[in-house]
C-alpha cells in the first residue's frame, strides 16, 4: 500500500492527482466517511481516546455542521457506528489501532497524503 508521496500538496494548497492515485482504494473509501475524518483529526491532537469521547466529538461535529443540539440518542448512534463500522475500517486500513474489547483508539502515523486530504476536505 503506497501512500507516501514526496509532495502531497501543491503550492496553491491543492492535492495533486498523483497523491490520490497513491492512496489505496480502501483508505479513500474509509476517508470518505465524515465520522472517520473527525476521528482522525481528533487523534492528531490527542493520540489515544476512548470510544465514548470519540462518539461525543463526532456528535458535536455533526451538531456544529447542522446547527442542531446533541442529545444522548445522537451520541449513542455515533458510538454504535464508530464501534461496528468506522473504527474497524480505519484499523483495517492501518490508520488507527482499535481495541474493541477495551474500546480504546490510538492513532498510527498518518502519511502526508492522508494529512493533505484531511486538510482539504470539510
Amino acid at each position: 500500500m503506497v501512500d507516501d508521496p514526496q509532495s502531497a500538496v501543491t503550492d496553491t494548497g491543492r492535492i495533486e492527482a498523483e497523491t490520490l492515485d497513491r492512496l489505496s482504494e480502501a483508505r479513500i473509501r474509509a476517508l470518505a466517511d465524515p465520522r472517520a475524518r473527525v476521528v482522525l483529526r481528533h487523534l492528531s491532537e490527542d493520540s489515544t481516546a476512548p470510544l465514548s469521547r470519540l462518539a461525543d466529538v463526532v456528535a458535536g461535529s455533526e451538531a456544529a455542521a447542522t446547527g442542531s443540539v446533541v442529545g444522548p440518542s445522537e451520541r449513542d448512534s455515533n458510538r454504535a457506528v464508530l464501534h461496528h463500522k468506522t473504527l474497524p475500517l480505519l484499523a483495517a486500513c492501518g490508520l488507527v489501532d482499535y481495541d474493541p474489547d477495551d474500546c480504546t483508539v490510538t492513532d498510527t502515523t498518518i502519511s502526508p497524503a492522508v494529512s493533505a486530504l484531511l486538510e482539504q476536505v470539510d
